[in-house]
């Protein structure tokens, strides 16, 4: 399956003293996908590859897709200065 990626980033598990990402830990990869299929058949996907390189797939709807997208923008806006 051929598909574009539109994010892709090494999330890390928090730290339990500050919540903070632990970049001593090994990292999860975490990508957007959707996939290239002819005519209206585009799909959504979330991937992510854990520590041992195991990857996991799971389909989005496009309902789902806008409803994650607004949640992490709103989230997000909750965070007024540098988090790393």
């Amino acid at each position: 399956m051929s598909t574009t990626t539109y994010f892709e980033e090494n999330l890390y598990p928090p730290k339990y003293e500050d919540g903070k990402a632990d970049k001593t830990k090994s990292p999860f990869t975490l990508d957007v996908a959707v996939s290239n299929f002819f005519g209206d058949s585009h799909q959504v996907y979330l991937r992510t590859t854990d520590e041992n390189r195991k990857e996991i797939t799971l389909h989005l709807t496009k309902e789902q897709a806008y409803s994650l997208a607004e949640a992490l923008e709103s989230a997000a806006s909750y965070i007024g200065y540098d988090n790393t």
